[in-house]
Formats: C-alpha cells, structure tokens, sequence
C-alpha cells in the first residue's frame, strides 16, 4: 500500500504541470520527491 501519493507527469495539469516540466528541464528527470511535493504546487514553486 502506497503512503504517499505521487502525481504522475503525464496527467497533470496546469500549474502543477508547469512546474513538473520546469523540474523535468532542471534534472533531465522528475526524481519521486517532487512527484509527491507536486501534490500542493506552492511546495514546488521555489524550485522554479
């Protein structure tokens, strides 16, 4: 059973996708932490 949800890149939507792609650029990959942090956006803002 999974304890963390984590958003999958390929269904997100607008902010939340944004910031994925933004990530995706940044690493060359979306590790799991942001996929979890993509869940409230606000969290993932400063990495822009």
């Amino acid at each position: 059973m999974q304890r963390l949800n984590s958003v999958n890149p390929q269904i997100a939507t607008g902010r939340t996708k944004e910031l994925l792609d933004t990530v995706q650029q940044t690493f060359g990959m979306i590790p799991n932490t942001a996929r979890v942090m993509a869940n409230s956006p606000a969290v993932l803002h400063p990495l822009k």
